[in-house]
């Protein structure tokens, strides 16, 4: 149950993430092109909700709250973590990728 609901909850997020990369870029070129992406967002929430809803009414009440403690949790600790992030870990990062490339182009 808590995995149907933290899927349903990332799909959720990528498509308000897709509506806000068009609103904050329109000019930005895109490869393919969603026309009723509002549409979709909201099915996705209607998914979402019924989701919830059918694993707390099919399921014991400490299945039902163990749903909601793991979801909760997967949807929070991301959050956090990302509240926290600094701009070297994207630098270390981009660094290593640079290290990697370079020893797979030696490597041939």
């Amino acid at each position: 149950n808590a995995t149907t609901i933290i899927y349903c909850i990332v799909y959720v997020i990528m498509s308000v993430g897709i509506l806000k990369l068009r609103r904050e870029k329109p000019d930005l070129e895109r490869p393919f092109r969603v026309k009723a992406l509002r549409g979709i967002v909201t099915m996705f929430l209607v998914v979402l909700v019924f989701a919830i809803t059918a694993s707390f009414a099919t399921g014991t009440p400490m299945n039902a709250v163990a749903s909601s403690a793991i979801s909760a949790g997967f949807f929070i600790v991301p959050l956090l973590i990302f509240r926290r992030c600094r701009a070297s870990w994207g630098e270390e990062v981009q660094a290593k990728l640079k290290e990697h490339a370079d020893a797979a182009e030696a490597a041939r």
